[in-house]
């Protein structure tokens, strides 16, 4: 008995591992990946999620036929030898779910598959077994045109980005170059992709008009590329490319041209896709990961964000899924997932049913809204968008450009403050208008890069301000104000007062030096590069104390009006000039032998004059008892903290009068009690009235020219130069 058991349990093993051996074998030379490929007209299928992905065939056989699994996981296609029909399910805790869409089978064929996996091939996966597609929700509805079921090769990307294996010298190198996707950017219900390569080549990936295309504008069908196929990610697109050849509406056939996931450069390692991804390698050696549905990025670690359905399951944005409306029509239209303005994810379409309700699907139970009719959107018009931006950018110039116009005490500091404070002031209208109007209804892409544009730059701009009025003229005045005595007092001072004459001079040369400089490349990975650049190093400076024996005081006191009668700002300027011709020479030999004992200290020399008074202020400013309240440094720090800068100093300057007033001190070697002939003085030559700083003679200098150069620099000293002089072209004078 024991011996009859025994051997009745071998028996069965032995069937069993052999039923098994032999289904493996059976079905072993089918697709192990496989691609339902969209129908012509888009409009008969109403449940795109579900093929919108690639089948992996599974080691599970289920009524002799494989068990095929979506690669990231959850839908399952398979076959019901009961039903006698193909599929489409989502396993549930409690029962699968039927997700609409299926097909018929041809019983006889099924019933002996080794005749039907011998006529399997790639163009025809499943050797003719699957009939006519049909999808139902209450009733069945078969498909004018079938879906096609093909082997594939590649893999979902998930709106990553992508490689376009087509190399095109200047314009795309399969290896370097890639598609983006633009995030929350739609057509069709499709992603748009932009190329990385976009400043030289103007790419744009879309699809438009039942093409996909390659061109300059996502909203035409003006292209250099195209590919009449339907799939809803470009990753999918089966059908042959064609491309613009130059001769006009002339295209010519590419075939072998695909899209497919870029990834990284990095192997397959064991860590290299977490979550349970998959890793992949693409046809240039680049590796991808196949996530699992609700993970995403390139390693799988990141958690996909999108909508919720009645089971509170994320559907990833970008998708497509069907919404039914229980009007009593039972119509079928799609729904996108997209991101709002507003930064939540939520259900789109531009179909809605005849009266709007709670719709449901096998797949999805949501409630849809009542969606305002929009009148206008912006964003249809490419034209506008790049007039509302540059418009933006290019308004703020225009008060900058008036006051430098009439200015000629402007600086660029000065200038750069009064350009960002329009352009905050702009940002901060533009962002109340937008918000108070709801504005982006009327264009989500336009409004919505104006509001981060303002987000960002108002902070930035508004610092900049704040930092630059606290060395604004502006300020200056009010740190050195007088009444109207001390105003006269203070001038008198400084008439007084002996000036000191001063030669200064600086050598110096250049040195390479290198520096490290790290940056993010297109894959998100940290790089590093070296490059070298010229410092500036000076390594000898001196001054020079020009003595002469008499001074006097010749400025013209005419010029300054009495404060006791307005509120005065008052601009000092100070020059130096020589009495006499004898003085003038001598301190032309002073400064020539000064230059030539420094000459060769170094490879490149700067030297220039400099007068020094003792308390003298470039700028002052006399009031009186009409003096307005908010004249004082308090109010004007309140009124840069309250974003009120530029407006508080054109009140300060409209409310006060200004006078240039020019300090000249005349200096001689010779004694009062001498007197020799007279010439005429550099200031008399170079135009007083308009207060022309002192230039000294220019004396001929004898220098090495493959070692140093030397310019005569008028007063006051121009800015240093930040790069090497140009090369030598012949002697200086």
């Amino acid at each position: 008995m024991i011996f009859l058991k025994f051997t009745t349990l071998c028996v069965f093993t032995v069937l069993i591992l052999t039923k098994k051996c032999f289904s493996d074998d059976l079905f072993s030379t089918l697709c192990s990946k496989i691609f339902f490929k969209q129908p012509q007209n888009e409009d008969v299928l109403f449940y795109k999620e579900v093929i919108n992905g690639v089948y992996i065939k599974t080691d599970k056989v289920i009524d002799n036929f494989p068990l095929y699994l979506n690669e990231r996981g959850n839908i399952y296609f398979q076959y019901s030898q009961t039903n006698n029909v193909f599929f489409f399910s989502k396993p549930s805790p409690a029962k699968n779910i039927y997700l609409g869409l299926g097909a018929d089978a041809d019983k006889i064929k099924m019933a002996n598959p080794k005749i039907w996996t011998k006529n399997a091939n790639r163009y025809n996966v499943f050797g003719g077994v699957v009939k006519k597609w049909f999808q139902w929700n209450q009733k069945y509805i078969y498909l004018k045109e079938d879906l096609q079921v093909e082997c594939w090769n590649f893999t979902d990307c998930q709106f990553r980005d992508l490689t376009f294996n087509y190399n095109l010298p200047g314009y795309n190198n399969p290896i370097d170059d890639y598609f983006l996707p633009l995030e929350n950017t739609y057509v069709f219900n499709r992603q748009i992709y932009k190329h990385s390569n976009f400043n030289v080549t103007k790419w744009y990936l879309y699809y438009f008009n039942s093409y996909w295309n390659i061109g300059p504008n996502y909203t035409s069908n003006m292209v250099n590329w195209y590919v009449i196929d339907h799939a809803l990610k470009p990753e999918f697109i089966t059908n042959t490319w064609y491309k613009y050849n130059g001769i006009k509406s002339t295209f010519e056939q590419q075939v072998g041209v695909t899209l497919q996931c870029r990834g990284l450069n990095k192997p397959c390692s064991k860590d290299r896709c977490i979550n349970n991804g998959t890793c992949s390698v693409n046809q240039i050696n680049r590796t991808t990961c196949t996530c699992l549905f609700n993970y995403n990025g390139d390693d799988c670690s990141q958690k996909s964000f999108g909508c919720k359905n009645d089971e509170d399951v994320i559907i990833e944005a970008g998708s497509l899924v069907p919404y039914i409306c229980l009007s009593g029509t039972n119509e079928v239209y799609d729904v996108l997932c997209k991101k709002s303005s507003s930064g939540e994810y939520v259900w789109t379409s531009n179909k809605k049913c005849t009266v709007l309700t709670t719709t449901k699907s096998t797949t999805i139970t949501t409630t849809t809204e009542k969606i305002p009719k929009i009148l206008f959107n912006a964003d249809k018009y490419y034209w506008i968008y790049i007039l509302a931006i540059t418009l933006a950018a290019v308004t703020p110039i225009l008060g900058p450009l008036i006051v430098w116009s009439y200015r000629d005490d402007s600086n660029y500091f000065r200038i750069l403050s009064l350009w960002l404070y329009f352009s905050m002031a702009i940002l901060i209208f533009l962002k109340v208008l937008i918000s108070t109007f709801n504005l982006y209804t009327y264009g989500p892409k336009l409004f919505s890069t104006i509001d981060t544009i303002a987000v960002i730059s108002i902070p930035i701009f508004y610092l900049y301000i704040l930092i630059e009025a606290q060395f604004c003229n502006e300020k200056k005045y009010l740190d050195s104000t007088y009444d109207g005595d001390e105003i006269d007092s203070y001038l008198n001072m400084i008439y007084e007062k002996e000036p000191l004459i001063f030669i200064i001079i600086e050598c110096y040369h250049y040195e390479t030096r290198t520096r490290t400089i790290t940056y993010t490349d297109a894959n998100g990975n940290l790089q590093s590069r070296v490059e070298t650049y010229q410092e500036k190093v000076v390594s000898h400076t001196d001054a020079l104390n020009f003595s002469f024996r008499t001074w006097r005081d010749v400025s013209d006191r005419s010029q300054v009006p009495s404060a006791h009668a307005r509120v005065t700002r008052i601009k000092l300027t100070k020059i130096f000039t020589f009495r006499d011709e004898q003085t003038s020479k001598e301190f032309s030999k002073v400064e020539s032998n000064f230059i030539k004992e420094n000459k060769n200290r170094d490879t490149h020399i700067n030297y220039y004059t400099e007068i020094n008074i003792h308390g003298f202020k470039e700028r002052i400013m006399g009031v009186n008892s009409n003096r307005p309240f908010w004249l004082n440094k308090v109010c004007f720090q309140l009124a840069h903290f309250l974003t009120l800068s530029w407006p508080f100093r054109w009140l300060l300057n409209c409310s006060t009068q200004k006078v240039d007033h020019c300090i000249v001190k005349e200096i001689s070697i010779i004694e009062n009690n001498e007197t020799l002939p007279t010439a005429p003085t550099i200031l008399e030559q170079a135009n007083y009235s308009e207060h022309t700083p002192f230039i000294a003679e220019q004396i001929e200098l004898k220098l090495n020219p493959l070692t140093s150069t030397a310019d005569f620099c008028p007063y006051p000293v121009p800015p240093y130069p930040d790069v090497p002089p140009p090369p030598y072209s012949g002697p200086l004078h």
